[in-house]
């Protein structure tokens, strides 16, 4: 009896470290909704909850995962103008409302500029220095994105801030967010880092199982059950 419950205790941990390592990840392809990735964009402040019509807090419904799902920068200066390239995409389930995306260079400049017209949306501009550009819209909806792309005078932006009236926080993207993603390769390798970690909660998986079907007969033969 004291063997068998030690066999037990060890096939237990065995399992339990496996399910333990793997289950972020498992729990991210089959509960989605509950569970979202997103870029490391910085929280700014706390919005005010919004109030139902009897006057008290109404908890917006779906979950909020506002993205830049790409960015793309010139690779360093040169004597034409640099392009500067960004996709803002609304990966959660609810529909993201009165959103103003500000565009702030810095010391870098827009000669010109361009914006995806799929989703209704107007341009408020910095006439006087070129620095900044605000995109406003009306809404967002699950899965859509806008795209914004400019020449610019040097390759640097300053930031990127999300604010919107449904949204908990105001959301920013700075220019060092963005040199801390591309030296770590988060942008660029989304699709084979996704199956390197498929494979490898799988072989985790294997070698669990294996290594308890090792210990209980191992087990076995030192308690002779």
């Amino acid at each position: 009896m004291k063997g068998k419950i030690i066999i037990a205790i060890i096939s237990g941990f065995f399992l339990l470290a496996g399910a333990i390592i793997t289950s972020p990840h498992w729990f991210k392809y089959f509960f989605p909704e509950q569970y979202l990735v997103q870029e490391n964009i910085e929280p700014v402040r706390t919005k005010t909850t919004e109030k139902g019509i009897d006057g008290n807090q109404e908890k917006p419904t779906g979950t909020e995962n506002l993205v830049i799902s790409r960015i793309d920068l010139s690779s360093r200066d040169f004597n034409i103008p640099s392009y500067f390239y960004f996709e803002v995409t609304n990966k959660g389930t609810r529909t993201i409302q009165e959103l103003n995306i500000t565009v702030d260079l810095g010391k870098s400049k827009y000669q010109e500029f361009d914006y995806s017209k799929k989703i209704h949306s107007k341009i408020i501009t910095d006439s006087t220095d070129k620095s900044f550009v605000k995109i406003i819209c009306s809404e967002i909806k699950e899965n859509e994105t806008i795209e914004f792309y400019a020449l610019t005078s040097a390759p640097i932006f300053k930031n990127i801030i999300f604010n919107a009236s449904n949204m908990k926080f105001d959301k920013k993207y700075t220019y060092d967010d963005y040199l801390t993603s591309e030296k770590d390769g988060v942008l660029n390798v989304g699709g084979f880092y996704t199956f390197f970690r498929i494979l490898l909660s799988l072989l985790i998986v294997v070698f669990a199982i294996y290594f308890t079907i090792l210990t209980i007969i191992y087990l076995n033969k030192v308690f002779k059950i």
